[in-house]
């Protein structure tokens, strides 16, 4: 299972969550089903069972098919994505700073 970003952390370890931090990571790939499932640690039926909701308000698009399997990626134009692509940005650099800030060494007095 992939560790949790602080996006997860914050938004509860769901499903739907999972495939969103998945996705935000490489918001211009293209993705099979099988490859958001795994990516995002989550089992396949569970993403079927999800996956309609994130079809129908826009935050997936269909980019292409390759035999049997259809390709997925983020939508970045829907407004929605943008805010949360925002909040993610801001989360992540967040972390960063926070880990960098913990390695520096400390001052002796």
């Amino acid at each position: 299972m992939p560790p949790s970003s602080l996006f997860v952390k914050i938004l509860g370890n769901r499903a739907k969550v999972k495939v969103l931090d998945f996705l935000m990571k490489s918001p211009k790939t293209d993705f099979s089903i099988s490859a958001i499932a795994k990516g995002a640690g989550i089992g396949r039926t569970t993403l079927f069972r999800i996956w309609k909701s994130f079809e129908d308000m826009r935050l997936v698009r269909k980019t292409r098919i390759i035999g049997n399997a259809k390709l997925f990626t983020l939508n970045i134009q829907n407004p929605m994505i943008e805010k949360m692509s925002a909040f993610y940005e801001q989360t992540y650099y967040s972390m960063m700073n926070d880990s960098s800030e913990s390695e520096k060494p400390t001052k002796k007095k």
